[in-house]
């Protein structure tokens, strides 16, 4: 710390502490109420009720959800195994006309309740069906209601 003594420096907020105690005082939420564990218990209730849905309706080898439960993500590929932006975007357009808005991961949070789950899950069922069914019909696109998504990292 003697080189303090000899060059300028600024700290800010060196004298700081009410964010110490919010982290002290969140931490001790954590543990107290088990948040972790429940975060593990109810992500890996939806990633795999997720993939039994899709071995359900048999699309298993296109969609599927993967990760570990507090951050999974979904994947759809096409029949060579390259990601399909077509079936995402159905999954997506039927999940939100029932009330769940779905990007292709899943983050949760403690506030999400086993009923949260199962909701989700009724949801993503009748997705998977509309998915299944457009599959066998060689018709994703025609299911869809707009444009399909676009990759976000594009080349020029």
């Amino acid at each position: 710390m003697d080189i303090f003594d000899r060059i300028f420096f600024s700290f800010t907020f060196g004298g700081e502490t009410l964010s110490l105690a919010a982290a002290n005082a969140t931490i001790a939420e954590m543990q107290k109420h088990n948040v972790i564990g429940h975060l593990w218990s109810v992500g890996q209730r939806l990633r795999d009720g997720f993939n039994v849905l899709a071995q359900e309706f048999e699309v298993d080898d296109r969609i599927t959800c993967i990760g570990l439960g507090p951050r999974t993500s979904t994947s759809f590929h096409d029949v060579a195994g390259l990601p399909s932006l077509e079936l995402k975007s159905l999954f997506q357009q039927e999940s939100l006309k029932r009330g769940v808005l779905f990007s292709g991961g899943h983050n949760l949070c403690y506030s999400h309740s086993d009923a949260d789950i199962e909701r989700t899950l009724h949801v993503y069922r009748t997705a998977m069906e509309i998915c299944a069914v457009a599959l066998k019909e060689d018709d994703v696109a025609g299911k869809l209601e707009g444009p399909a998504i676009q990759p976000v990292f594009r080349q020029a």
